[in-house]
């Protein structure tokens, strides 16, 4: 069982503090509990969603009733207003004392107005036509902005000091607006709609829906005077002067989800408030159902995972134990578990893998051995051949015909100059892994580092029918790129590299050149030297090639003939091309 003793690497004897079969059962009721909760989480998410867009959409329809119910009582006025207006400016001239008449019957037969003033186009008050024993209740003029706006908009509705909502209608003729008439509505009517309307909606809620006017004063709702609006509404308010507003709001002491929507051309607001405690009611309920599932579920999870985790405690113990002889490379023990299941199968591996670590010890010295000749060797390529034992390691070479790229910094030692000589090798470092990778990304490989500059070869040790074209393309990679790192040399180094390139293509020997003990795979020849050249009288971020490379490379470049130059070390001048980068 778990609870015997085990032995540690230095012989003193270990047991064990916590079983296997408790962290099974552990991670088993951890398991359960997250899925659990992650079930209930998302069934909670889902029933709260749900409720939220059927609130929601219950307030939408309670706006859009109460909506017709305003528009309705004011659009029947404002169509009083209108015919009102129409018998004033189409009734003959021979004809206009009957218009008196005809305006008062109008009147009297219209319910909600008990009164309709007349206005010239300045906004005078000229005469009242009203019922029998009306009070007249109407203002002795109309302001500049409302026979402006109501001219504009073809009416006006403005809420008053004490709630009743001011109707103006122009006055039209051939000649323009001639005048004005005007009448005040009670909201009374509405206020009994919106009653029977929260009673259908939100039969359990209390004044869940206000008509608020442009002054953010409450018109109906719980009475019909002006009032205050709570002011966990004052930010929905102020959004909604632009649209439409749904939000959950509180005034500490209670949540409300609200929706406000503003009127079209009338100057109200309509609010709908739920308490969420109402909205979300059944939550509360479920999330308490399910708490005490995944408490349950966790108990029980627990108790079956304790039971299978002492089950699976005796083989555990027995593969402890080989793992242990394999820690201490005693490779000849092996294991026998007969449980007729996954640990069976792992007490089988860890026999064979006994059974091979054991034979892997003449292996692994092979493999030491390899591994020392790696170290004598950089390119890539080369250490994939030395590890299947394909390199020939004597010292020698052959000709091939190869690219040989130089890249060499340019006032270098100015710039070594400004830096600390740790600053001066961590930026070589930085630009050689840049030139690295670009000269890997073009099938090059890199010969060595001297100083401040690299030597790459293109064609070798792996044969390249385009060593030429990949030479230059590396070429102009590595101007392209010293871009970017110059971004943030710049901003770490307060430095700026360029960059001379030299390319030379030929035939010359490349192979292990050195002594037996250190070697180093390289290339020797007339193109390495005039490829040093070039690079030596190139000019910052220019790239210079021979004839032979131009020829090799193709028409994929842009080359410019240089003419023939003298290079140090050369007999015959040699005719240089230059790189459009």
């Amino acid at each position: 069982m778990l609870a015997e003793a085990t032995r540690s690497s230095s012989g003193a004897p270990q047991t064990v503090r916590r079983p296997f079969f408790f962290k099974i059962a552990l991670v088993i009721a951890a398991a359960v509990s997250l899925a659990l909760a992650i079930l209930g989480w998302v069934v909670i998410d889902v029933n709260e969603q749900t409720l939220d867009d059927l609130a929601r959409s219950r307030q939408h329809l309670a706006v859009e009733d109460v909506t017709r119910s305003v528009d309705a009582t004011l659009r029947a006025n404002e169509d009083l207003l209108e015919t009102i207006g129409r018998v004033i400016v189409h009734t003959p001239a021979a004809q206009a004392d009957a218009i008196p008449t005809l305006v008062t019957s109008l009147v009297s037969g219209a319910s909600g107005v008990d009164a309709v003033g007349v206005y010239g186009a300045d906004g005078v008050r000229i005469d009242v036509a009203r019922e029998a024993g009306a009070i007249v209740s109407l203002p002795e003029s109309l302001d500049e902005e409302s026979r402006d706006l109501a001219s504009a908009q073809g009416s006006l509705s403005s809420v008053e000091e004490d709630g009743h909502v001011l109707s103006v209608v122009p006055l039209r003729s051939s000649s323009g607006v001639t005048g004005f008439v005007a009448a005040r509505t009670s909201l009374a009517p509405v206020a009994a709609d919106i009653a029977h309307l929260a009673g259908r909606h939100f039969p359990t809620v209390e004044a869940p829906i206000l008509l608020v006017d442009g002054r953010g004063r409450a018109l109906l709702g719980a009475g019909t005077e002006p009032r205050a609006v709570p002011h966990a509404y004052d930010a929905g308010l102020e959004a909604s002067r632009l649209g439409s507003y749904a939000e959950i709001v509180g005034d500490g002491s209670e949540e409300r989800l609200v929706t406000i929507e503003r009127m079209d051309l009338r100057p109200f607001r309509i609010v709908v408030g739920e308490p969420t405690a109402v909205v979300f009611a059944s939550v509360a309920t479920l999330r308490r159902w399910i708490m005490t599932s995944v408490v349950l579920g966790v108990l029980a999870s627990f108790a079956i995972a304790w039971v299978l985790g002492r089950r699976l405690a005796a083989p555990v113990s027995a593969l402890m134990k080989q793992a242990d002889h394999l820690a201490h490379r005693r490779f000849g023990e092996r294991v026998a578990i007969d449980s007729g299941d996954e640990l069976e199968l792992l007490g089988r591996a860890m026999s064979d893998a006994a059974h091979e670590l054991g034979a892997s010890e003449a292996r692994i010295q092979k493999e030491i051995a390899i591994r020392t000749d790696l170290g004598r060797y950089l390119p890539a390529e080369i250490v994939d051949r030395v590890v299947d034992r394909e390199q020939d390691m004597a010292l020698g070479g052959q000709k091939r015909a190869i690219t040989v790229l130089f890249a060499d910094v340019v006032a270098f030692t100015p710039l070594t100059e400004k830096l600390a000589a740790e600053d001066t090798v961590k930026l070589l470092n930085e630009l050689f892994t840049l030139l690295t990778e670009i000269v890997f990304r073009h099938g090059g490989t890199i010969d060595k580092f001297m100083g401040d500059s690299v030597m790459a070869l293109f064609g070798a040790p792996a044969e390249q029918a385009d060593h030429a074209a990949r030479a230059l393309a590396c070429a102009e990679d590595m101007l392209r790129f010293l871009d970017t790192g110059n971004a943030g040399w710049a901003s770490r180094y307060g430095v700026k590299i360029e960059l001379a390139v030299g390319i030379s293509s030929g035939e010359c020997v490349v192979g292990n050149i050195g002594s037996e003990r250190r070697m180093e795979y390289t290339a020797i020849g007339d193109v390495v030297n005039t490829a040093a050249r070039l690079e030596a009288i190139a000019r910052p971020n220019q790239i210079l090639v021979t004839a032979a490379t131009a020829t090799a490379a193709g028409e994929d470049f842009e080359l410019v003939d240089r003419g023939e130059r003298e290079l140090p070390g050369k007999r015959a001048p040699v005719r240089v091309y230059e790189v459009s980068v």
